[in-house]
């Protein structure tokens, strides 16, 4: 996972063409996620 992580990255700017973002999106991610549409879902999910 952490891997993966690191591979995503330098993808943000195409993090939307990602076919496994919404799997990042629905699991809990350890790892610091340095996209804000991503950081918004989290916390609407958990508030």
């Amino acid at each position: 996972m952490t891997n993966l992580g690191v591979v995503l990255v330098p993808y943000a700017p195409n993090f939307e063409e990602i076919p496994f973002s919404s799997e990042f999106l629905q699991k809990p991610s350890r790892m610091r996620v340095p996209f804000p549409e991503v950081k918004a879902k989290k916390i609407g999910s958990r508030a």
